[in-house]
């Protein structure tokens, strides 16, 4: 009713809004994995301005995979992407004293 009526989706939320401060409706549906509302956000013309929000909305089409952290990107040969690495800068442990 409210996009029917012209509201701005791409509105910002407050800087100290929990969950998701300064986003868009469309970022709030994403965090708190509100699909159907995402689903209505972007059928109206919701704003996708990041690789993450183009994932939520089901299409990463068009999105750069230079993007993605150099962990997460296939390498020649695999099957699919690596979801691990053993940089040590990755995993920092600490020990408790």
């Amino acid at each position: 009713m409210l996009i029917e009526a012209g509201a701005d989706i791409d509105a910002l939320s407050a800087p100290d809004s929990g969950g998701a401060p300064s986003s868009t409706a469309l970022g709030h549906a994403a965090v708190f994995g509100m699909t159907e509302v995402l689903d209505v956000l972007v059928a109206a013309g919701a704003r996708i301005d990041s690789l993450e929000m183009a994932a939520a909305a089901g299409d990463i089409t068009g999105w750069p995979r230079v993007k993605q952290p150099a962990h997460t990107q296939e390498l020649p040969g695999e099957r699919g992407p690596r979801w691990w690495s053993s940089a040590p800068s990755d995993f920092q442990v600490s020990a408790r004293s």
